[in-house]
């Protein structure tokens, strides 16, 4: 259990803080990744008095319980982080949306760069913002295939970019894909 702990002087002379209150300053700090002044404001708006400096105090004085509860807290952390990127995305598509219309709108009497600009711009942010989420959610950001020699090669021909007679297909060795992140031998 936390001890009793002895603020500092802020005006209103000292004051001891409960369990209760450093272990609800420990959690707003781990709840806003660590930043005492934004936890500090979250907790008045809460009831709770505590100030950034304390909080930053307890930060450093209680660091094993405050990496505790952040590992507890991380994935609610990431969840919210989540869809504050997946709203930004989908408000940026939104401006890249109304960016096109207004790009259509203005074509013929187009005079400059600024409405591509802008619908370039919005389609990068949505696309930063879609990545991230994507990230947080513990959602696959690329997808890569891999196909042997043989699949190819067999996909090739029967496209009829290669001419190959099926024979020759057939007596190619099936060699395994790379696994990611892996290079083949150069020789």
């Amino acid at each position: 259990m936390l001890t009793n702990y002895l603020a500092e002087k802020d005006g209103m002379g000292s004051r001891n803080y409960t369990d209760e209150e450093i272990e609800l300053g420990l959690r707003a700090l781990a709840e806003f990744n660590g930043r005492p002044v934004i936890a500090s404001r979250a907790l008045k708006e809460r009831g709770v008095q505590i100030s950034r400096h304390q909080l930053g105090r307890w930060k450093d004085m209680y660091s094993d319980r405050y990496a505790q509860i952040r590992e507890e807290e991380l994935p609610k952390i990431r969840a919210r982080a989540a869809d504050t990127h997946m709203e930004l995305a989908q408000k940026s598509a939104e401006v890249a949306s109304d960016a096109l219309d207004l790009l259509s709108e203005e074509l013929p009497n187009l005079k400059g760069r600024e409405i591509a600009d802008a619908l370039r711009n919005a389609s990068t942010v949505s696309g930063i913002h879609t990545d991230k989420a994507q990230a947080l959610q513990g959602m696959p950001t690329a997808i890569v295939e891999h196909r042997s020699l043989k699949q190819l090669l067999r996909g090739l021909a029967s496209k009829g970019v290669i001419d190959l007679p099926a024979s020759e297909v057939t007596e190619v060795h099936d060699e395994p894909a790379l696994e990611a992140g892996k290079e083949g031998d150069d020789g």
